[in-house]
């Protein structure tokens, strides 16, 4: 038992100097936590970026064909107002001539019109006269109706020509005023071209600004990623650099723990080869004075079955040995494989099975009451039980010093 002891005040030595070299690093943890801490603000910041630069890029590209679509449609309003502008020429040029020849027309049928009266007032004149002689000197009727009829050709000859002229005039006259129709519409086709091409240039225009504002912004973004990669790549060095420092002074400082652990373990397995000494000399005295005090084969089966399920874990209301238990369920599975089938199932319930013994004539097998808590007795003042406390491990089956708590009853169930 004091052997136990030498052992135990040098593992809480060692732990000591082990905690001392912890709590002298909160300043360098700070350190690396703050380096971390920005580079992680900074790698968040950088990925916003990412975002924002892959979306203005999108947007950016589609304004840019928005733009090209639009410059399209410009350079086909030009080419149509151009055309239109040709067509609106070859109108005046049509409608120029048209009123040279309605200048023209207009003279022949004038003209015409005073041949008509002349040949009308010559032959009123002279019109008694030669038809007398024409009468008097006619051999014939026939020769007579010739004449006469001769005198009406003329006459509707000249009616029929003034009414060609009059129609060619008419002619003329409608082709250009259609002429004039036609010019007026293609002014306003192309007033409506021009329009359309103010209007295109503004939507143009309202689209470099975006794209510019667009374009600015991917720059100030691009600024912004460049600045937080710098500052990953700072705090990314300061954490290497205070990572190698820290591991440079725990590794001098473990190599001196470790001297300073060796000179106490040294002076351990002095202490642990005397109290090995004094201890041999208890147990030759211990079996001189008791013939037996190991408990029955049966108490010794049950505690090694208990200790096969050791790290197993811990489940609270749990009956399962391999997959999660309780204390007391642990108690009870453990009881039940070797047959006693009445061992029942809380701790409390527990702590009246089997008769009472005290602590001092604990077996291994026997059963270690605390308040709320069981176990099994494995020998050597500790137990086998299923626990959800510390230490190590925390929750889970493990062996626990027999008196960490208070015994509150020692119960045997195998003699």
């Amino acid at each position: 038992m004091k052997t136990h002891g030498y052992f135990k005040r040098f593992l809480a030595l060692f732990l000591l100097l082990a905690v001392g070299f912890t709590a002298m690093q909160p300043a360098d943890a700070s350190k690396i936590s703050k380096a971390k801490k920005e580079r992680r603000q900074a790698q968040e910041a950088l990925r916003v970026e990412k975002r924002l630069m892959k979306k203005i890029t999108a947007k950016r590209k589609k304004l840019e064909k928005e733009i090209e679509s639009v410059d399209k449609d410009l350079v086909a309003i030009m080419v149509d107002i151009q055309i239109t502008k040709d067509d609106i020429g070859d109108k005046k040029k049509e409608i120029a001539k048209l009123a040279k020849k309605q200048t023209k027309t207009e003279q022949e049928v004038e003209d015409q019109k005073e041949s008509i009266k002349n040949q009308v007032r010559f032959m009123y004149e002279n019109g008694t006269r030669e038809i007398a002689d024409v009468v008097f000197k006619a051999k014939s009727i026939s020769s007579l109706l010739n004449s006469v009829e001769y005198y009406n050709d003329i006459y509707d000859y000249g009616e029929n020509l003034l009414d060609n002229y009059k129609n060619t005039l008419q002619l003329v006259t409608d082709l250009k005023e259609e002429a004039k129709s036609e010019k007026a519409e293609l002014i306003d086709i192309k007033e409506t071209y021009q329009e359309q091409k103010a209007e295109l240039r503004e939507l143009k225009q309202k689209k470099k600004v975006k794209l510019k504002n667009y374009k600015q912004q991917l720059r100030k973004a691009k600024k912004l990623s460049v600045k937080y990669r710098s500052t990953i790549r700072r705090q990314n060095k300061i954490i290497r650099k205070e990572i190698a420092r820290i591991k440079a002074e725990r590794r001098a400082e473990r190599e001196r723990l470790a001297r300073e652990a060796e000179a106490a373990a040294r002076a351990a397995r002095e202490r642990a080869a005397q109290a090995q000494a004094a201890a041999q000399a208890e147990r030759d005295l211990a079996e001189v004075v008791t013939s037996d005090s190991g408990g029955s084969a049966e108490g010794q089966d049950i505690a090694d079955y208990g200790c096969q399920f050791i790290g197993n874990k811990y489940v609270w209301g749990g009956t399962s040995l391999t997959n999660g238990c309780d204390c007391s369920g642990f108690v009870q599975q453990v009881y039940y494989h070797f047959g006693y089938k009445g061992c029942p199932r809380t701790s409390s319930e527990q702590r009246s099975y089997g008769r009472e013994v005290s602590y001092s004539e604990a077996q291994p097998g026997d059963i270690i009451c605390y308040s709320g808590h069981v176990g099994i007795y494995i020998g050597d003042d500790q137990i086998v039980n299923a626990s959800n406390s510390k230490p190590y491990p925390e929750g889970g089956i493990k062996i626990t010093n027999a008196t960490y708590r208070t015994i509150l009853s020692v119960r045997r169930v195998v003699d």
